[in-house]
């Protein structure tokens, strides 16, 4: 299903803003957008067996050994470019929750950083040339409308 579509389907409201392509956070930066929210970095991770999207704070440092503690699985790295386009149909600058409408297998874990509950990201709507900005639980929402698994750590 289109990503719009869903969104609208499950009643879930946003603001979009279109702009430049992005593929860096530095870039982002750059950006100045009018929009309202947390601007958040999205982490495609791998434990060689099982594939994770985690977002957190844009300047909140990734600690992927306690993130590994928490999810008790295998050392954490970078998944790379190809599980990305074929697990989330997503290229990278346009990584973002909203890729797991995507992932067809529904076998790719979201992990929210606990300090966005509850509030207004800035994410990608599955490319790098528009932001939105959409509540974190309605993003919750919708991974599991898609029966993905979805945590707060």
């Amino acid at each position: 299903m289109e990503l719009y579509a869903l969104l609208a389907e499950l009643n879930i409201s946003f603001q979009q803003e279109e702009h430049i392509p992005v593929y860096t956070m530095a870039d982002c930066d750059q950006l100045h957008l009018s929009l309202q929210g947390e601007s958040v970095k999205n982490l495609f991770l791998t434990d060689r067996t099982r594939f994770f999207l985690y977002t957190l704070p844009e300047h909140e440092r990734a600690d992927l050994k306690a993130l590994r503690a928490s999810l008790g699985c295998g050392k954490l790295s970078f998944a790379g470019e190809e599980p990305l386009l074929e697990k989330l149909g997503l290229t990278p600058g346009a990584v973002t929750p909203l890729g797991l409408v995507n992932n067809r297998e529904r076998d790719v874990a979201f992990i929210l950083h606990r300090s966005l509950t509850g509030k207004t990201l800035l994410i990608h709507p599955n490319r790098n040339t528009a932001t939105l900005s959409i509540g974190a639980t309605d993003v919750l929402r919708l991974v599991r409308h898609l029966g993905i698994p979805a945590l707060c750590l």
